[in-house]
């Protein structure tokens, strides 16, 4: 999920006022099929966009190669396509470490520099990251579930174009969006510039084959142009 800068303190707050009492922060699965109507009713109204990048099924062993292969995909382009310069991701505790070996690697071979931040944040520290797991569940309930009407909502107000790896984008064909959309979708290349020994060498935790995480990320007009042969 992609926002500005001058928009963080709407979103924030506009998205807390949607928790009910006793709630600390809003997440996809907990929430009812009529809940989730209204949440997305409500999403919809912010301003953002935002991409659902899909790797391949893999199981419980090779979650963190895959995981890297999107990191390794997502990263350069948010930061020199979008201009991106401050990247949320949802806290996966001891999982976290796996991901800022990526970041390192990345680093090392000049495809993303320092000027990145990347923050691993628990959800309830953050609301934003609430924006990004309701639109990541309601996209697996749409496609695995049946249950469409959230993405609908979401995509008829928002550009939300699905990448697939190796493939070129997707999105939904009821959506009422413009043509474009994010630039990290653009120009879709074959994902995973991080060579296959260093994924390979990533320490693999287990986990269920269908968690996924929330993302934010926040464009910033203020960056200069891309570093030469960054891109």
């Amino acid at each position: 999920m992609l926002s500005g800068a001058e928009d963080e303190a709407a979103l924030r707050s506009g998205i807390r006022s949607l928790l009910l009492p006793g709630q600390e922060y809003l997440h996809h699965y907990n929430e009812g099929a009529k809940r989730r109507i209204e949440i997305a009713y409500a999403l919809a109204e912010f301003d953002f966009h935002g991409a659902v990048l899909v790797t391949r099924v893999t199981g419980n062993n090779h979650q963190e190669p895959a995981r890297a292969r999107l990191l390794g995909w997502l990263l350069p382009r948010l930061q020199h396509t979008e201009r991106v310069d401050h990247v949320l991701i949802e806290s996966r505790h001891g999982g976290d470490k796996h991901d800022r070996r990526t970041v390192r690697l990345l680093q090392r071979s000049h495809q993303i520099t320092s000027q990145l931040t990347i923050h691993h944040l628990r959800k309830r520290a953050d609301e934003r990251l609430w924006v990004a797991d309701f639109v990541m569940g309601a996209y697996v309930s749409a496609h695995l579930h049946g249950e469409g009407e959230p993405w609908e909502v979401l995509t008829n107000a928002h550009v939300i174009d699905v990448v697939r790896e190796g493939a070129q984008k997707t999105r939904n064909p009821g959506s009422h969006c413009p043509a474009g959309g994010p630039g990290l979708t653009r120009a879709p290349a074959e994902p995973g510039p991080l060579p296959a020994a260093s994924a390979d060498r990533l320490a693999c935790r287990g986990q269920d084959a269908t968690q996924n995480s929330a993302w934010h990320v926040t464009r910033s007009e203020d960056l200069g142009p891309p570093a030469p042969g960054s891109g």
